[in-house]
């Protein structure tokens, strides 16, 4: 039976399927951040190498494939400066606030992972907070975006001079470099490194990138019988591998997280494409189903940044044991808040916006010019009279 055809929602042209599968990604995360280990977990992560976090970056470098793609072609390469700027800055500010807020953490509560106080002076933790050195665990995933979203001032040009190989290559070349040495990932000061390898993620985040980029003219191949056939054969047999492999190193070099090994590259595009297509048919035929999830991913950061706040916040009133069963409710609770996050966010978007373009509709609107009365001599010396 083939996948029901569905037209891309008319706001601002987007595939509501795609946010569907953000929304998932998110909530995957939620309980990983928040319940990791725990029976609620287990249910639903009941295959360990797919996972939220590796959804996000692939859908994170898809959807930005898109929006870059979309704008380079109508308005050049050029025209994607400001607008990478100002994601920039905007992942910047959230990362340091939370960084901030994880330093007062550590101070007043010392949970462990969170910088505490010790030899190093305030001075220096604001340095290096400042410099993107201060990567705590489960809050160190925007610094890592504002690496992969200043990589693409590299892509996006030679994207747009049809240069996609040698992108691919360049960043297989980068992931390379990262996964046979232990200098690819942010520092985590003053404990060591962050947990993500940013060198090998990139990959998977550089590949969506450019499928994105490229996306009309592969998205009728994505969404065929075909695509969904080989997703599920290559996944069922990745993941077999997986269970095969003698956990005592291979495994993790080959799906482990951190450096994101190669199979959990593979696991994470299969999972793409089934969720894609499974979504799409969702929002086709039950799209009350599946809209509270569509709108969490539709706000995926905001929901993320509300994520992070809740990693900070919630130990110091259940433990950091994310096994317990008050961190299971607290995963449950947190999960569904991601929805009034997501509502309120829209919400002030669309307050900013409005704001936004009535101060513009003011500054471009000027007032009309006062007609001298008859009679009234001009600046030039001649006299109106009409």
């Amino acid at each position: 039976m083939s996948t029901p055809a569905i037209s891309p929602s008319p706001r601002l042209g987007r595939d509501d399927a795609i946010d569907v599968v953000r929304g998932l990604c998110v909530l995957s995360m939620v309980l990983t951040h928040l319940s990791s280990g725990s029976t609620v977990w287990r249910i639903v992560h009941f295959q360990p190498w797919v996972d939220g976090a590796s959804g996000f970056v692939l859908m994170s470098g898809l959807v930005l494939g898109m929006v870059h793609g979309r704008t380079a072609r109508a308005n050049g390469v050029a025209a994607l400066r400001t607008r990478r700027l100002k994601r920039t800055a905007l992942l910047y500010v959230a990362h340091i606030a939370i960084v901030g807020l994880a330093i007062v953490d550590g101070f007043l509560a010392h949970l462990d992972g969170l910088p505490d106080r010790g030899p190093e002076s305030l001075s220096r933790l604001i340095f290096w907070t400042l410099t993107l050195q201060v990567n705590p665990g489960n809050v160190d995933m925007l610094s890592m975006y504002v690496v992969l979203l200043l990589s693409t001032a590299v892509s996006a040009p030679l994207l747009a001079a049809r240069r996609g190989v040698l992108v691919l290559v360049l960043s297989a070349l980068v992931y390379t470099a990262g996964s046979v040495s232990t200098h690819g990932a942010l520092p985590n000061r003053p404990y060591g490194d962050a947990f993500f390898d940013v060198a090998c993620w990139q990959f998977l985040f550089t590949g969506a990138y450019v499928l994105g980029w490229r996306w009309q003219t592969v998205v009728a191949v994505l969404r065929g019988p075909r695509a969904l056939s080989a997703a599920i054969v290559t996944g069922t047999l990745v993941a077999a591998i997986a269970v095969l492999l003698p956990n005592d190193g291979v495994q993790e070099v080959v799906f482990g997280k951190a450096e994101c090994g190669p199979g959990r590259i593979v696991l994470a595009w299969c999972a793409f494409v089934v969720l894609y297509q499974c979504a799409r048919t969702a929002v086709s035929r039950a799209p009350a189903a599946v809209r509270a999830v569509r709108i969490i991913g539709s706000r995926s950061l905001a929901c993320f940044i509300a994520l992070c706040l809740a990693n900070l916040v919630l130990p110091l009133a259940i433990g950091e044991d994310p096994t317990t069963v008050a961190a299971q409710i607290a995963g449950i609770g947190v999960a569904l808040a991601m929805y009034p996050v997501a509502l309120a966010r829209g919400r002030v978007g669309r307050g900013l916006s409005a704001l936004r373009d009535d101060l513009t509709s003011r500054r471009q609107t000027l007032p009309d010019q006062p007609v001298p009365p008859a009679g009234v001599t001009e600046p030039d010396g001649r006299s109106r009279t009409s």
